[in-house]
């Protein structure tokens, strides 16, 4: 089809708008497109579809009438079978279109169709210079950059970043604030404590670049993870921008307080002074960006002892009285009265800071506490070793003061360790005794377990044991689905365990209930 003076005029823009906004040319006359192909469509209340294609040198626009191919039809002057669709082209999918050259059909633009046509152009160059900015942050993401507030209401601030900008060093000037992009910082990416007037300058983590919405394109934004708090210690801590000192980890309760686990290979280095500075130089400015949130510097220790006490900011000298329960991956601390409100912080935040640091379930007595406490569950003990193997108190006390804590874990010692402890005859004696009880156990287990119905899934889940499902049958949970619904603070109080394992076993019980059911559904 020959090309008219407004087509060709149309081509010329585009050039025009693609030099001046530095946008693909391709990228504005595909949207030409769009927009004629919208407005020629509008003539015919959508009931017909239609592509356009302009020759890029010429302006000649060439006009497609198109069918969406459909398993059943339903708008005849829009679709088309599948069936017939396959008569025209072999490998047409549902979903895709079958088109012909309309020759009949032109280019008219009146009143109302001219304004649609400009509206969608407006839209579709703002939204290319939008995306143009946001790839031009891509390098960005997971560092640090600093916007303009322009917007705050209803715990969301408006961040207004310009083209190019860098991301420690922006400059507002007038050309580059007609050229901006949004950041938002979201309510869960707010300090406690974060108010900003219009126009401050803020610095925030880019942790997405989202493009849902086409003319909402948008920079996500946080001041509250954990990767912010890295971001400035890097800046501010030039051992660790090197690589010299290295971040194993943190933890943040955002505006009150967190933990940095470091370490170095450098033994000469003075790892916590390097990070606070001298007279807390260095430390003091992040302290200030983030609301006065209090920092500790922990010495990352392969000493498990230290580097709980670490956690907790006790120093090694302070007596304290620490219990290890590998299996349930807990640990029981017990301090002085004058070492107890340190060691749980305030409103428990250190405490829960050292939980979420090692995986582990921590809790912190005051020494008296802990050895009334103490003493009531090796009384527990004992008399599980009295009444299972009909052993004198004393034996089972002192089974108790080296360690053991039921008849399993007795029954899983060697006979050679046990001879370290008791006589050979005895520990022999002993050891037979255990096993006898254990397999007592498992039989009375399996057949408690079998009499309950149990489905066989949840059985098999990674981590589960008889112990645990014997306590989930006195709870009514029997199969993977009565798992999935629970939380894992309902889980802990019903079989003995860390969050973190109450937390594996739930999930992978949603993985196999809710996205399998999801994967069926689709």
């Amino acid at each position: 089809m020959s090309a008219n003076n407004k087509e060709l005029e149309l081509v010329k823009w585009a050039r025009n708008i693609a030099d001046r906004r530095n946008i693909e040319f391709d990228r504005i006359l595909e949207a030409i497109e769009e927009g004629l192909a919208i407005s020629v469509r509008r003539k015919y209340d959508g009931e017909r579809i239609f592509r356009i294609k302009l020759n890029p040198e010429t302006g000649e626009a060439t006009i497609y009438r198109q069918w969406k191919v459909v398993e059943e039809v339903n708008v005849p002057t829009r679709e088309i079978s599948i069936e017939a669709a396959l008569f025209e082209n072999a490998n047409i999918k549902v979903g895709e279109y079958i088109e012909d050259i309309d020759e009949d059909e032109v280019i008219e633009l009146d009143r109302i169709g001219y304004n649609t046509f400009r509206q969608i152009m407006t839209s579709k160059v703002r939204s290319l210079e939008n995306e143009k900015i946001i790839k031009s942050y891509e390098p960005y993401l997971g560092k640090i950059v600093k916007g303009r507030v322009r917007q705050s209401k209803n715990n969301t601030v408006v961040l207004s970043f310009p083209e190019f900008s860098r991301p420690y060093e922006n400059n507002f000037d007038e050309e580059a604030e007609h050229h901006y992009v949004e950041g938002i910082l979201r309510r869960d990416g707010l300090i406690p404590g974060d108010r900003f007037r219009n126009n401050q300058e803020v610095s925030a983590l880019l942790v997405a670049l989202e493009s849902g919405d086409p003319n909402k394109q948008q920079m996500v934004l946080s001041r509250t993870s954990p990767e912010f708090l890295h971001a400035l210690l890097r800046r501010q801590v030039p051992e660790i921008q090197n690589g010299i000192i290295e971040v194993v980890d943190i933890a943040r309760e955002p505006g009150l307080r967190a933990k940095v686990v470091v370490r170095t290979n450098d033994k000469k280095l003075d790892l916590i002074g390097a990070c606070l500075g001298v007279k807390t130089s260095r430390i003091n400015p992040i302290t200030r960006e983030l609301r006065n949130e209090k920092i500790d510097i922990i010495p990352f220790d392969q000493d498990f002892v230290t580097y709980i006490h670490s956690l907790l900011t006790l120093s090694p000298e302070e007596e304290a009285q620490i219990i290890i329960d590998e299996k349930a991956k807990m640990i029981s601390v017990a301090v002085t009265a004058e070492q107890l409100p340190i060691a749980i912080g305030q409103r428990g935040v250190n405490v829960r800071l050292a939980n979420q640091i090692l995986g582990w379930k921590i809790h912190v007595y005051d020494i008296e506490t802990f050895a009334k406490q103490k003493e009531e569950e090796d009384q527990k003990y004992i008399s599980v070793f009295e009444t299972d193997l009909q052993l004198d108190h004393d034996t089972a006390r002192f089974l108790v003061e080296q360690g053991f804590r039921n008849v399993e874990e007795l029954a899983a010692t060697s006979q050679e360790e046990l001879e370290e402890l008791f006589e050979p005859e005895d520990a022999k004696l002993l050891k037979e005794m255990a096993n006898n009880c254990v397999n007592e156990y498992l039989n009375a287990q399996l057949e408690q377990i079998e009499k309950a119905n149990i489905e066989q899934g949840l059985k098999e889940l990674e981590g589960m044991t008889n112990e645990f499902l014997i306590k989930l049958i006195e709870h009514n949970i029997k199969t993977l689905e009565d798992l999935a619904d629970l939380a894992t603070d309902e889980l802990t109080s019903y079989i003995n365990v860390s969050e973190v394992i109450a937390n594996s076993l739930i999930m992978q019980a949603r993985q196999i209930v809710w996205f399998n059911e999801e994967e069926s559904e689709a």
